[in-house]
Order: structure tokens, then C-alpha cells, then sequence
């Protein structure tokens, strides 16, 4: 059984992968690269400690506590997707330090106002939690700054009272905040992004009851193992989608309790199953 210690290497290695060099990800943890080849290497010299592990889950806007825990590397590559601190497809080490960069001005930012609005932290409680990073708070009445954006929630909508028939809207008033950076990181349109919410428990340990996620609904070409908002029946789902020789195949994180579903292209006319696009963001209270 493996160490805490161990379990943080582990998943700092998945987290490796999917970085250009070990460099970019140096440049991702504010870390210098000898400092990472100590903590990576066939003999590590150096250990993951509590300071180092809450630092990496800031960084890579990981929840607290996510190093501690033992991840696949299924579970990273589908974190990577939606995570902002991850690179996006394609992504070269000099387009991501800019991002980097961007962030870092963000942070400064919403610090300086939560200064203002009385929302920082005391000295106290700055140093016991020096790996929180400060944030400001708003309504539904703030203004949007110049770098938001709204992006409205899908839901569901009853056809007729009693009927169990729904179909899919975009809601009127429930939306989230995104920054307009953020999306062209990761190619998204704003006007193609929606926010569809998690509902039941098909889609955990990745997805709990209760999560968000952002869809791009420009994007509807199936990659392989890739998440997808779908429309079936009317119902609104949220699943890996894979495609096979007859059709697609529906994948829920919770294997256990929701088999695989299989639909053949005649199957998904009939059962009106259409896609609404790809996630490409999510976020979730522990």
C-alpha cells in the first residue's frame, strides 16, 4: 500500500504527462526544473510535502486535498480536459506561460479588490492558510468586468403538466461568469458556451451530484473518451462518449452502478439522441 508521500509522486507523474517538457511544468507550479527532476526522478531526492502538494492543487486548480488521494491516469487525462491549469490541446509552452501570465494578473486583481471591499484575509489567517488564494465576491447586480462574460444553464422543461416529456432550454436567469481569456485558451466561442449541471451520482468519483460543466457547443465531433453534454429523449446527460463500428457507446464514471450504454445509428434517431457539445470546464464543491 502506498504512502502519502508516494501517492503524491504518483499523481504528480500522471500530471507530467500531459505537459509538453517538464519545464512547462515547472513554469505551471512556480518551481524550477532541477527542483521537479528531484521529485521525479527513478530516485527521487526529494519529497512531495504538505506545503508543496497544497501548492500544486493551487496552481493547477486542483481541489484541496487532490494529491493525497491515488488518480488514474484515465482520471487525469479527463482532469486535464476541464482544468485551466492544464495546457490546452495543442498548446506551445510560450502560448501557455502567456496564459500563465494573464492569470497571475487576474489573481492581483481580484486580491486588490477584495482589499477594498473589506473580503481579505487577516495576517492570521493568511499565514495558517497561505495556499488559499484570495477572492472577491459578487451578485447577480455586479457588473460584468471587462474581461467576463455570462454564459447561460441549460435545463429541462416539462412539454405539459403530467406528460414526463421534457426538452431542453436555455434558461432565463441562472448563469455563470466566465473570463473571455479562458475560453479562447481553450477555442470556445462564448456565444457557443453553455453551463449544463451534474444530477445524480452516475458520474462520480470525477463528477459528484451537484457539479457544473461547460459546454461548447461548437464542438460535436466525438474524440474518443471525451465528455459530452447530450440530449436523449429530452433528457439532459452528461457522459464520455465513444464511437463503434455501429453507432456510439455511452460511458458513466461509475461503472459499477451504470453499465455501458450502446446505441446503433438507428437507435439513435428512434431515442432521439443528439449531441450538444463537449465540456470543456467543470467545478464542484469537495
Amino acid at each position: 500500500m502506498l504512502d502519502s508521500k508516494q501517492i503524491r509522486r504518483q499523481n504528480l507523474e500522471h500530471i507530467q504527462k500531459h505537459f509538453v517538457s517538464r519545464k512547462m511544468l515547472a513554469v505551471a507550479l512556480e518551481v524550477s526544473p532541477a527542483m521537479l527532476s528531484q521529485l521525479l526522478s527513478a530516485t527521487p531526492k526529494r519529497e512531495i510535502g504538505d506545503k508543496l502538494a497544497r501548492k500544486i492543487e493551487e496552481m493547477l486548480y486542483l481541489r484541496r486535498g487532490w494529491m493525497d488521494t491515488p488518480h488514474t491516469e484515465e482520471e487525469v487525462r479527463n482532469l486535464r480536459e476541464l482544468s485551466p491549469g492544464f495546457p490546452a490541446k495543442g498548446e506551445t509552452p510560450e502560448q501557455y506561460a502567456e496564459g500563465m501570465i494573464s492569470t497571475k494578473a487576474m489573481r492581483a486583481k481580484l486580491e486588490r479588490i477584495g482589499r477594498v471591499l473589506g473580503e481579505a484575509l487577516t495576517d492570521t489567517q493568511e499565514a495558517d492558510h497561505a495556499e488559499l488564494v484570495q477572492i472577491s465576491t459578487w451578485d447577480d447586480e455586479t457588473p460584468l468586468d471587462y474581461d467576463e462574460v455570462y454564459i447561460p444553464f441549460l435545463k429541462e422543461v416539462e412539454l405539459s403538466a403530467g406528460s414526463g416529456r421534457t426538452v431542453i432550454e436555455e434558461s432565463s436567469h441562472a448563469k455563470l461568469r466566465f473570463g473571455k481569456h479562458s475560453l479562447k485558451r481553450h477555442n470556445v466561442d462564448p456565444a457557443n458556451a453553455v453551463c449544463v449541471p451534474i444530477k445524480g451520482n452516475s458520474m462520480e468519483p470525477i463528477l459528484k451530484n451537484g457539479a457544473t460543466v461547460g459546454v461548447d457547443r461548437g464542438n460535436r465531433t466525438i474524440t474518443d473518451g471525451d465528455l459530452y453534454a447530450i440530449s436523449h429523449s429530452g433528457q439532459l446527460r452528461v457522459k464520455q462518449l465513444y464511437r463503434t463500428p455501429s453507432g456510439i457507446r455511452v460511458r458513466s464514471f461509475n461503472r459499477d452502478e451504470f453499465p455501458d450504454e450502446e446505441y446503433t445509428w438507428e437507435q439513435i434517431e428512434t431515442q432521439e439522441l443528439m449531441i450538444i457539445g463537449r465540456v470543456f470546464w467543470w467545478a464542484m464543491f469537495a
